[in-house]
């Protein structure tokens, strides 16, 4: 298992810092500094100048000693994630043994380790808040599977599967959902001998202790960022009700299904218009909600003959509940980090329904029993090139913008990253007509909203930029960009409009407003435009 984890994985250690790398862990001053390291449990994940997002101390803490003891190396970060790969794929194997039987279980946890939708959360450095969430839950689910087997849980198995609980939630927001996979072990108990009493003294005391970390970690996670989102939604979802994000989920079930079973195509993104915003049920949401509600009435009928494709099915759909986007909108639409611990449920379902289809003929001949090993070692050899051949697109931020383009041509941020390297090639023309197409696939992101505007005002076209400032204004609301909204129809001798502009920053008591107060009065006042 290690060999195979390590096959797939290795080539990541060639990797630099990438993309979200640089301001989480390169630019962040605080993760180079460990004077005071309880400091990170009283600060956002996210740093200035970003809004504060997120909370996961321990993975900021991590990220700081790994810091200091390499020196600001990438590859020790890379090592890190390796290692704690291989960890991860044996503590899967473990579990899928006790729950699978031995040839069952090997095979389910090999194909966890040669899965080609990892390698985002392995080849990008900061990916390890995935791998260390997901290696304390399944160790939190496999503790609980023995100490369950062996009889009455105890004050001392409590406490360490709370501490698992706290420590994974440290490092993931993810995490959360622990207790609903302990609910699912007690209710299928697949190959233990588990009762399925919720309520014995025992497990109260556990869910007691299990509501106690949940209650104080999201008070504390609530009290450092402000709110109890803890990240802003992703723009995708702006304007949006619960019924359009539900019918924009059920067109990516489809998607789902085939990342996690059939992982071929990869991309780095999912964005408009890799994805669509969808606001009637069409055939996509009627195909979606076909396969959920399919797969949840096989999970029904095989809970007696096939337990643990019931007990995947149920981790797969509890894992990947906190970014379905249906109960509140996320961060993410669609990412193939956030199906690692789906991964975990959707093998151990599919290896047990393989190993029911198997058990119901008479016993394979030889020859059949080669060509179904053969089979088995193509899909591994077959998942394990495809994991070492996508490692290198988080080498450098450069591999990674270059592989958007390539992985999703739709996507509105791919010609948006496109058009400023075109810029920044003093390339004007060509720049600002990929900008226009980005805009034209998704044109309600704040920040290229903003990013065009500022473009037109800085050419001295403020006729364009107008509208995008207010648009942009409209979604997100920033002060920053009511200022130079306001400078915009100053130039533009638009002083009514300018005016009410400042009455609307001077009533949100916005930084800046009196300056903008005052500026207007000189241009009324004069009727002459200020200089840039």
């Amino acid at each position: 298992m290690v060999f195979l984890a390590l096959g797939s994985s290795f080539p990541s250690l060639m990797n630099g810092f990438a993309f979200d790398d640089l301001p989480v862990i390169v630019q962040d001053g605080r993760i180079h500094e460990l004077q005071n390291p309880w400091h990170f449990f009283t600060q956002p994940y996210w740093g200035p100048p970003a809004p504060p997002a997120l909370y996961r101390p321990l993975t900021s803490l991590a990220f700081g000693l790994q810091w200091k003891l390499g020196g600001g190396s990438a590859l020790l970060y890379h090592a890190v994630n390796v290692v704690l790969y291989c960890v991860v794929c044996l503590a899967v194997y473990h579990l899928a043994v006790a729950l699978l039987g031995a040839m069952a279980g090997w095979w389910s946890a090999a194909l966890f380790a040669v899965h080609p939708v990892h390698t985002e959360a392995v080849a990008n450095s900061v990916g390890q808040s995935e791998l260390w969430s997901g290696l304390l839950v399944i160790l939190a689910v496999l503790f609980y599977v023995r100490a369950r087997a062996g009889g009455e849980l105890g004050a001392r198995d409590i406490m360490v599967l709370a501490l698992l609980y706290l420590a994974a939630c440290c490092f993931k927001e993810h995490a959360i959902i622990l207790p609903a996979l302990l609910v699912i072990v007690e209710l299928i108990p697949c190959r233990s001998s588990l009762s399925t009493t919720l309520w014995r003294r025992d497990l109260r005391s556990l869910w007691c202790a299990l509501a106690v970390v949940a209650v104080c970690f999201w008070a504390a996670h609530a009290i450092v960022l402000g709110n109890l989102a803890g990240d802003r939604p992703n723009w995708t979802f702006w304007g949006m009700t619960l019924r359009d994000r539900l019918y924009t989920m059920l067109a990516i079930v489809p998607e789902w299904l085939r990342l996690l079973l059939l992982p071929a195509r990869l991309k780095v993104e999912y964005l408009p218009q890799e994805i669509h915003r969808a606001y009637v049920f069409g055939t996509p949401q009627l195909l979606g909600a076909l396969m959920a509600a399919g797969i949840g009435a096989l999970a029904v009928v095989a809970a007696r003959q096939i337990p643990v494709f019931t007990f995947g099915a149920a981790w797969t759909a509890a894992t990947l509940l906190p970014v379905s986007n249906v109960i509140v909108p996320s961060g993410v639409v669609l990412a193939e980090r956030t199906l690692f611990l789906p991964s975990i449920g959707a093998l151990m379902a599919a290896g047990a329904l393989l190993l029911w289809i198997a058990g119901q003929k008479e016993t394979p001949s030889v020859l059949r029993r080669r060509l179904m090993t053969a089979a088995g070692v193509a899909v591994l050899a077959a998942g394990l090139a495809r994991s070492v051949v996508r490692q290198p697109v988080w080498r450098s931020t450069q591999t990674f913008h270059d592989q958007l383009l390539l992985d999703a041509p739709d996507s509105y941020r791919a010609h948006w990253i496109r058009g400023q390297r075109l810029l920044a090639a003093h390339d004007a023309a060509e720049g600002e007509k990929e900008l226009a197409r980005a805009l034209e696939l998704f044109p309600d992101d704040p920040r290229l909203l903003a990013e065009v505007a500022d473009r037109y005002r800085g050419s001295n076209r403020c006729a364009e930029a107008i509208n995008l400032y207010r648009h942009s204004l409209e979604i997100d609301g920033r002060s920053y960009l009511r200022r130079r909204l306001i400078g915009c129809l100053v130039r533009l001798d638009r002083l009514a409009e300018a005016q009410q502009e400042v009455g609307e920053a001077l009533a949100g008591r916005e930084p800046g407003a009196r300056q903008d107060s005052a500026l207007v009065t000189r241009a009324l006042t004069s009727r002459v435009k200020p200089p840039d």
